[in-house]
């Protein structure tokens, strides 16, 4: 990799995270701009766009980890995750018309597609075809990254569309709702489905990108030690918990089963879900994100969650301010990878990761 040793101290300290030994330790990422980014930025409108060149996507990529500061000493891991499949991708496979956004911020092209019906017996049946134009363009997207960014950046793993997710994507938001209510057990059943046919999608990716030193890369956990997913519960986060039993709890964990492992992430207005998500056997992290409208930032309620999640590491945003106080305070929660915006030059943000390698709660 192009910074930090080559990543491997960085694979360390984050193997002590997800192995839930940093009980006491903080980890950091010092956000840099990049000027690639910069400007794509200034150069490029929000809104719907084209599929890309996926050639040219990965030399993007390329250029924008050539120009972050190689000497940045944090805990990040260059990667790039493969946005343009992670809506799109499993009923784009099936037929339905993918739609792909552009946010010139991050330079991430994603895609959503509209409904496909609207009850649940117009659900298709879920088989791959390998012809498919999109499971095309998934193949040849993720080989081009793992050969154009070998040595410069690796691939992150795809977040999966699977269970609930999954049928708000073919049926829209309130008609999935409606069906679960309505159709329990043909819901559960294309639930269940949904997760092998997930399943065969990850296991695409893993047969074409190697680990590297034995882990996975991953667009928010950076790197963690074996085959790692990612995986979310977005679409309960608008339910009960007793839905999320009912419904998500049992897919999820099997989901997760075939595999080393799940980096997980929940939103502001799911955090009712963090107990029973931390229950289940092999989510390796949760990253907690901080919806705009919610009305308070995830790091004010530390104390809280922490009490909640037991010893699963998080991930979280913070600015750089309250950051730096409560290294000074020692007040940083342990087992927590800190994304820290607003920081500093590079030789600034050493001096902050020197006293962060030091820290003990």
């Amino acid at each position: 990799m192009v910074n930090k040793n080559c990543g491997v101290d960085t694979m360390k300290r984050l193997e002590t995270l997800y192995s839930r030994k940093g009980v006491d330790q903080a980890f950091a990422i010092m956000w840099q701009p990049n000027p690639v980014i910069g400007a794509y930025a200034a150069r490029y409108p929000e809104g719907e766009t084209e599929y890309p060149d996926p050639e040219g996507r990965a030399l993007f990529w390329k250029r924008v980890y050539e120009a972050y500061p190689a000497e940045l000493e944090d805990d990040s891991m260059p990667s790039s995750y493969l946005i343009e499949f992670d809506q799109g991708l499993m009923p784009g496979l099936l037929g339905a018309d993918v739609h792909m956004m552009r946010n010139p911020n991050n330079a991430w092209i994603s895609s959503m597609t509209f409904p496909l019906g609207s009850h649940i017996c117009d659900l298709p049946a879920l088989v791959l075809d390998r012809d498919n134009i999109w499971f095309r363009r998934y193949v040849r997207q993720m080989e081009l990254y793992r050969d154009i960014g070998a040595g410069v950046y690796g691939v992150s793993h795809l977040t999966s569309l699977s269970g609930l997710n999954a049928m708000m994507e073919f049926l829209g938001a309130s008609n999935a709702y409606y069906a679960l209510a309505d159709e329990p057990e043909s819901s559960l059943k294309f639930i269940y489905e949904s997760v092998e046919f997930g399943r065969l999608l990850q296991d695409e990716f893993f047969s074409r990108v190697a680990l590297t030193n034995g882990g996975t890369f991953g667009y928010s956990a950076q790197w963690s030690p074996g085959r790692i997913i990612a995986e979310s519960v977005d679409a309960f986060h608008m339910t009960s918990v007793g839905m999320f039993r009912q419904f998500g709890r049992d897919p999820l964990a099997k989901m997760i089963s075939y595999y080393d492992g799940a980096m997980m992430h929940i939103h502001s207005n799911g955090l009712h879900l963090l107990e029973d998500v931390c229950a289940i056997s092999g989510v390796i992290c949760i990253q907690l994100g901080d919806d705009v409208n919610a009305g308070f930032r995830i790091y004010e309620r530390m104390d809280e969650l922490d009490a909640r999640r037991g010893d699963v590491p998080l991930i979280i945003s913070i600015p750089l301010d309250v950051f730096a106080r409560r290294l000074e305070r020692r007040e940083l929660h342990g087992n927590v990878l800190y994304m820290v915006s607003d920081a500093p030059d590079v030789a600034e943000s050493n001096r902050i990761m020197e006293k962060v390698r030091a820290y003990r709660r």
